[in-house]
């Protein structure tokens, strides 16, 4: 039986995404996909920050395309943004087989809180 594709909203950095994950997931501030990082105390805090940007590309990679092929969609631009006190990777994404772009939106905040300021 084939799974169908999950909107994501909220995912740990030390999950396991979905295999499928639907197109239409964090394609806005508001409805941006939620990264946490339960960690213990001790934790590299260099390594939460690279884990998270691992699951947003792990998550890119499970994503169903506008073509409709599983990971298919190519990265064209990521930045990190600020707004109403949260903070946001936003990846560009291009569908090389139609040519769309996209964007999505991972909310970054609780994952930042654990980077010392001069590594963000």
């Amino acid at each position: 039986m084939t799974k169908e594709p999950v909107v994501l909203k909220r995912i740990d950095i030390e999950e396991e995404p979905p295999e499928k994950i639907c197109h239409e997931s964090g394609t806005s501030l508001e409805n941006a996909i939620v990264l946490t990082a339960n960690q213990p105390p001790g934790t590299n805090k260099m390594l939460i920050h690279l884990t998270a940007i691992q699951k947003e590309y792990q998550i890119v990679h499970r994503m169903i395309c506008a073509c409709g092929k599983l990971g298919h969609a190519q990265i064209m631009m990521q930045m990190m943004i600020e707004k109403q006190g949260k903070k946001y990777d936003v990846l560009k994404l291009r569908c090389p087989e139609k040519g769309n772009t996209w964007t999505i939106y991972f909310d970054i905040t609780d994952v930042l809180k654990h980077v010392p300021q001069e590594e963000q």
